[in-house]
């Protein structure tokens, strides 16, 4: 689940570098592209720990409602 949040991330931070290389921002596109993976970085750790958080809490209360 994390590493698929890791590849969104990677993911996004492409397209928005390719769309500002498109309009001709290639340093712009560049540092956001930069950004984009610290960001994944600093986040993807406290995400995957609150997404694991999340599923644990979801599959609790499907199971309940499924009794």
């Amino acid at each position: 689940m994390g590493l698929t949040l890791i590849m969104l991330f990677i993911g996004f931070g492409f397209v928005i570098g390719v769309l500002f290389g498109f309009f001709g921002m290639g340093v712009l596109s560049t540092v956001g592209f930069a950004l984009i993976m610290l960001s994944a970085l600093l986040v993807s750790g406290s995400v995957i720990d609150g997404t694991t958080k999340a599923m644990r809490v979801e599959s609790k209360t499907a199971a309940a409602m499924a009794d």
